[in-house]
């Protein structure tokens, strides 16, 4: 989208404002990038060889708005041209080629000029090189023959270079406009980088606490409100503290890194695991009743058991033990589901560790999970 010009707020020039989207690699919009352009910048002639006196170059929007013009004409830019015979008549029927003003001249500063016009393919836009048409036809009755090849050879020439700014206009429109999508793809790896640690537990790259039962709320109102089984687990690692202390919390955090790493790999698509702190994580298993969610509970219990891992090489065996609870109609919040699921988590510790308990009634006493 390329704007009227317009006054500046903040220093009072006039100015074009641009906007383009930009789309990622699988063309999903992520965000615009936007520009503002002094019409200055656009000071063409100087670039371009040598032009008859009297000759202009504008770049107009398609509609027939001028956005930039050399000689500028401060007083002229934001010109309706939409019903001049280029405008009009000639760029309707070819997107470039040759034309001349109407019988008044330019509605700009009244010259009589023979136009060279060219639309832009990636922007809205139509460059314009017009010459004055006395320059083109001085002596025309003189050497009717020799001015005639003249002529043609200066439309030929003139529509080159109305091909060259295009060319210019198109480099310095992406340049201006590289800047803020540069700008602007940076802002958004930064948001997605602090989304991430906002996100994200440190160390496993699990879900964090928060997020996780963010996420679980969520579900869990979905569930509800569609009548659709949902289950929970919490699963805490046996003896943690023995490796922390045995070994060192270096190794106790890599621990925790593979057991993540098994979790993770356990679970479906839809499902989602977060470490809810030390050595207790949790699940969220949506579309899953009491029995499903058992099954699953015991394959990732059975597949952290597998775990070769070992320090100073030594092997240590890692064992956990989970707790289950499937989403009851009277559960009033995503908290009371989890209390069930730790209940059953004690009860599994307190039956001899490396299990699945699931959970019984919302009055089973507490015991302790760590003994």
């Amino acid at each position: 989208m390329i704007t009227r010009p317009f006054k500046s707020r903040v220093y009072g020039d006039t100015i074009i404002g641009l906007a383009r989207a930009i789309r990622d690699g699988e063309g999903g919009f992520r965000g615009v990038a936007l520009a503002a352009v002094s019409p200055e910048a656009f000071d063409l002639l100087g670039d371009l060889p040598n032009l008859p006196p009297g000759s202009a170059i504008s770049i107009n929007r398609r509609d027939g708005i001028n956005l930039f013009r050399a000689p500028l004409l401060p007083d002229q830019l934001g010109r309706d041209l939409s019903a001049t015979p280029l405008f009009a008549q000639a760029l309707p029927s070819a997107p470039a080629g040759i034309a001349v003003t109407g019988p008044g001249g330019s509605l700009m500063d009244g010259e009589s000029r023979i136009l060279a016009y060219r639309t832009l393919e990636s922007w809205p836009l139509v460059v314009v090189v017009g010459v004055p048409r006395a320059a083109i036809v001085a002596d025309w009755r003189q050497d009717w023959t020799r001015n005639a090849m003249l002529v043609g050879m200066a439309l030929i020439g003139f529509s080159w270079l109305a091909t060259i700014v295009q060319r210019q206009v198109t480099g310095r429109l992406e340049a201006e406009l590289a800047l803020s999508r540069q700008e602007l793809e940076y802002r958004a790896k930064v948001e997605e980088e602090l989304r991430r640690w906002a996100t994200t537990d440190a160390l496993t790259g699990l879900a964090n606490r928060r997020h996780f039962m963010d996420k679980c709320e969520r579900e869990m109102q979905r569930a509800l409100r569609y009548a659709r089984p949902m289950a929970v687990a919490i699963f805490d690692v046996d003896l943690f503290k023995r490796i922390n202390d045995g070994y060192g919390h270096a190794v106790g955090d890599e621990a925790l890194k593979a057991i993540a790493r098994t979790a993770a790999a356990a679970l479906r698509e839809t499902d989602l695991t977060g470490r809810l702190g030390g050595e207790e994580f949790g699940l969220m298993l949506p579309e899953t009743d009491l029995a499903g969610a058992a099954d699953l509970a015991e394959r990732l219990r059975a597949a952290i058991a597998r775990i070769a891992f070992e320090a100073h090489g030594q092997p240590i065996p890692l064992r956990i033990s989970i707790g289950v609870a499937a989403l009851l109609s009277e559960d009033a919040s995503v908290d009371a589901l989890f209390a069930r699921a730790d209940q059953a988590l004690y009860r599994a510790k307190h039956l001899g560790r490396d299990r699945v308990a699931l959970a019984e009634a919302p009055s089973t006493d507490s015991l302790d999970p760590h003994i």
